[in-house]
Formats: C-alpha cells, sequence, structure tokens
C-alpha cells in the first residue's frame, strides 16, 4: 500500500517539477547506466513515465555524473558499483537537460531489488533490437551505440 502512494506522488510530483524547471529555465544534469551483460541491456519502467529508461536520474548538488550513476544503481536496484566499474561512454543534451551515459559491462547480472516506488519493472532487452524499444527520448543516441 505505502509502494503504491509514493508510486503516486512521483507520477504527480515528476511533471509537476520538470514544468517548474522550464519556467525557470533551470538547466538538469543525469547520469544513467547501461548494465551490458551477454548481449543484452536492463531497462527500467519508472512509475512516473510511459517510456523505458536506464538505472540513473538527477546529480546531487557537488556531485559528479559518475557518483551519481553509482548512486542510483544502489538507490534503485540496490546494485553496488564502484567508479572503477563504469565507462563513460557519451553525453546527450535535449534543450536544459544534459544526460552523461555510461556502460558497465558484466559476465552476470548482480541481483535485482527494485525499488517498487520509483523503478516498477525491469526487463533485459537484446542489443540487436534496442531500436524497436519505447526508450526516453533524451537516451535514444545512447541506445544506439550500445
Amino acid at each position: 500500500m505505502i509502494d503504491a502512494a509514493w508510486r503516486l506522488l512521483y507520477r504527480l510530483a515528476y511533471p509537476l517539477v520538470r514544468g517548474w524547471w522550464r519556467l525557470t529555465r533551470r538547466h538538469s544534469h543525469g547520469a544513467v547506466v547501461a548494465l551490458v551483460c551477454e548481449g543484452q541491456v536492463l531497462a527500467v519502467q519508472p512509475s512516473y513515465r510511459r517510456y523505458l529508461s536506464l538505472p540513473g536520474g538527477y546529480l546531487q548538488s557537488g556531485e559528479t555524473a559518475l557518483d551519481a550513476a553509482c548512486r542510483e544503481l544502489g538507490e534503485e536496484l540496490g546494485v553496488v558499483a564502484q567508479a572503477a566499474d563504469l565507462q563513460w561512454v557519451l553525453q546527450v543534451r535535449d534543450g536544459h537537460d544534459v544526460t552523461d551515459c555510461f556502460r558497465w559491462d558484466l559476465e552476470r547480472l548482480p541481483p535485482l531489488r527494485p525499488d517498487r516506488r520509483e523503478i516498477v519493472a525491469t526487463r533485459l532487452l537484446p542489443l540487436d533490437n534496442l531500436s524497436a524499444a519505447d526508450f526516453v527520448p533524451i537516451l535514444r543516441p545512447f541506445v544506439t551505440l550500445l
């Protein structure tokens, strides 16, 4: 029951926050990680978007993109990553939004524990068919490089 309340809060708050950022011309900076294993990439389904995404989120004050990527893996999926595990691939931009994109190549996926509040589902998608997946638009240039 409490997870459902959190999901509702995310769904209501996300468009309001994004709208406020547009009005105030606030720049956002995020970081995402593509976990790649055996020819597949791990996609996540946020509770507040209809699009698929990759694990990640916004940088906190004073945080680097690499630190944010590691932190978000822990918060969203319960996965511990060290900075040395992640390889920076590119930075994508969309208006005032900037996202640093990292890749983590794994021999096998660690146990995943989605928080069920912000992330409601995970799925493995084949690398050779990612263009058919409905990813968040800002991430599409990154996904095509995987």
